[in-house]
């Protein structure tokens, strides 16, 4: 039987339009264009190549091979004190060591562009000493590296034994407070280079109260070693 005119466009419709059984209609009429008219074109589309898109390429991203990216400054190795010109290390290593084996350590170290760092003598090491007047440089306990190394022992240092009382004691123990330059990390106990008048015992300050005492060489008896440089 021939098909009418209205049974032909009822065909149409239904082939050309649309899937046979669905609703869904063919590529060719569809809601959804091809890929030259689509919404997601590669040239125009909102999601950009590698050179437009929010997202940049490597040669502009914060990462990967940005030229711009700055490198570590020598401040973050090392800090000058103003009031010595002597330079130090920033961050101590976390290992503990002899009094020798803490000597070797700093005349080893490779920071900042320098190879003459060395372990402190105690007069050094009391000038980074903040907050406890009694130990700080200058402060009243006898201490120092000068009056140690005149030969005549701790006695070269006092006139009378009760003038160390506070060496040792430094000053309160506080949780989170350090007693030394906000510059420098770290809040250990660090060896100088200062012996007594044997050279199995060597001095040391603890930063945590500022203390200064002198330890007996042993493995047992080991402590942290923060290098300086200069004076």
């Amino acid at each position: 039987m021939a098909l009418g005119c209205s049974d032909d466009a009822s065909y149409e419709t239904k082939h050309n339009n649309a899937d046979s059984e669905t609703g869904k209609p063919n590529d060719s009429e569809t809601g959804k264009p091809d890929d030259s008219d689509t919404g997601k074109p590669d040239s125009d589309t909102g999601k950009n190549n590698g050179s437009d898109t929010g997202k940049p390429d490597d040669s502009d991203t914060g990462s990967g091979t940005d030229s711009n990216k700055p490198e570590p400054s020598p401040e973050s190795e090392t800090w000058v004190d103003g009031t010595t010109d002597l330079e130090w290390q920033v961050t101590p290593p976390e290992q503990d060591f002899t009094p020798k084996r803490a000597m070797e350590y700093c005349e080893g170290l490779d920071l900042g562009g320098h190879q003459d760092w060395r372990l402190p003598n105690l007069s050094e090491l009391r000038s980074i000493i903040r907050g406890c007047p009694f130990t700080e440089a200058g402060g009243g306990c006898p201490y120092t590296a000068e009056c140690l190394d005149a030969g005549g022992g701790t006695s070269s240092c006092y006139e009378d034994y009760s003038e160390t009382y506070g060496c040792g004691t430094g000053c309160s123990l506080q949780e989170g407070v350090c007693y030394g330059p906000s510059q420098l990390h770290g809040c250990g106990t660090y060896w100088s280079i200062t012996p007594q008048a044997s050279s199995d015992t060597y001095y040391r300050v603890r930063f945590s109260n500022a203390s200064i005492d002198a330890s007996y060489i042993s493995e047992q008896r080991k402590s942290g070693a923060r290098c300086v440089r200069g004076g």
